[in-house]
């Protein structure tokens, strides 16, 4: 189903509903909720995941339970990145959508 991914996102952003959307590309709405949830996930990061990034010292990024992003970093450059990079967590789905 992904080489379909891009069309199905694109005639939903289009404004197809999603019954419409489930016709033509003749699945079920049970199967399109399987894909939408396989999609949605698929394009999240994982929030309590490591990552090496260009800092030199440690930087860490922890979400209270509203998603809110609270930053500690060893030096002004590492918070900086660290702010970068939690902020392009939050809006990847518009660059994904730009």
């Amino acid at each position: 189903m992904s080489s379909n991914s891009n069309e199905l996102l694109a005639r939903l952003g289009a404004g197809e509903s999603i019954g419409m959307v489930c016709e033509s590309a003749g699945m079920s709405r049970a199967e399109f909720d399987k894909w939408w949830d396989e999609e949605t996930r698929r394009r999240v990061p994982d929030p309590g995941g490591t990552i090496d990034a260009g800092v030199s010292g440690d930087a860490r990024i922890t979400r209270n339970r509203w998603g809110v992003p609270h930053i500690s970093a060893s030096s002004d450059a590492d918070l900086f990145f660290a702010f970068g990079y939690a902020m392009a967590q939050d809006r990847r789905y518009r660059l994904d959508y730009l």
